[in-house]
């Protein structure tokens, strides 16, 4: 498998770190849909990791049998560290990492992933000290530029609203609701509910537990 890396280090990366390919290629994939500005490093093994690592990756995804094999190292990127589990059964782990299980449906591996990122921006209640470690490396933001209206829209786009629903809701014909739908993907350069919804996440509009 070719790996996609290295990148200038001005582009934010991701280092999925996972010995089983195709899993490695699903998360790539969901991240990209997701955080579309990244770039996403696939390593199939601890050692092409560390040959790659110079310190530019803001987030590790890795298996959870490489981080006991190596656990030194991922315990001083901990605050960086994502701990991927077939199951979720994290008693062999070193504590204070953040896991997913892989082995969910998508739509919730999806909410999983943004949970993180609310949490690694500190804007709820779950803002611990190492959610305040991962302001600086967390996932990257998009600059705020919808109106008023395309962020009621945005939010009851992500609360999985149709047109027709949101034009009710909001009191307009549904070709209003269509119009500003377009405009707001268009200025974000996102088509996809789940990077929306991210978006929506980083910037207060909508809270995890809503979507």
């Amino acid at each position: 498998m070719k790996e996609n890396f290295p990148y200038p280090f001005d582009q934010p990366q991701i280092a999925i770190i996972e010995p089983n390919t195709l899993s490695a290629i699903g998360l790539a994939s969901i991240i990209r849909e997701m955080i579309p500005m990244v770039r996403t490093c696939v390593f199939t093994s601890f050692d092409m990791l560390t040959n790659a690592d110079k310190g530019q990756f803001f987030h590790y995804f890795v298996a959870g049998r490489i981080v006991v094999e190596h656990a030194m190292y991922f315990i001083e990127r901990s605050h960086k560290t994502i701990v991927l589990l077939e199951g979720g059964n994290a008693n062999t782990l070193p504590s204070h990492f953040h896991t997913i299980n892989v082995c969910l449906p998508q739509e919730e591996l999806i909410r999983t992933l943004v949970g993180l990122h609310h949490a690694a921006h500190g804007t709820g209640h779950g803002h611990t000290e190492m959610a305040s470690r991962q302001k600086d490396t967390a996932m990257p933001h998009f600059k705020p530029l919808l109106t008023p209206r395309e962020e009621l829209v945005l939010q009851e786009i992500v609360k999985g609203f149709t047109n027709k629903e949101i034009a009710d809701h909001l009191g307009v014909e549904m070709t209003t609701v269509i119009s500003h739908r377009k405009n707001l993907i268009g200025k974000l350069g996102l088509k996809s509910v789940s990077a929306l919804t991210m978006y929506a996440v980083a910037h207060g509009l909508v809270k995890v537990e809503e979507i």
